[in-house]
């Protein structure tokens, strides 16, 4: 059960909307395609895991004059 309640516990982080998922049945096959918004960013640590991201100098897009 420990397993069970850490698990849970991961994909509440990574997971940042309801799992939508719709049954469907074409040429014979049955299947449940499962659609949702996930996050990597609450599973790191909190100083690693920047709010805001920014180019460092140099990779700028070079726009023309």
């Amino acid at each position: 059960m420990p397993c069970l309640i850490q698990t849970r516990h991961i994909l509440k982080k990574f997971i940042e909307a309801p799992l939508v998922c719709e049954a469907f049945e074409e040429e014979g096959r049955k299947g449940y395609p499962v659609t949702g918004q996930e996050t990597y960013i609450r599973l790191l640590p909190s100083p690693i895991a920047p709010l805001k991201m920014a180019s460092p100098t140099g990779f700028e897009p070079v726009l023309p004059a």
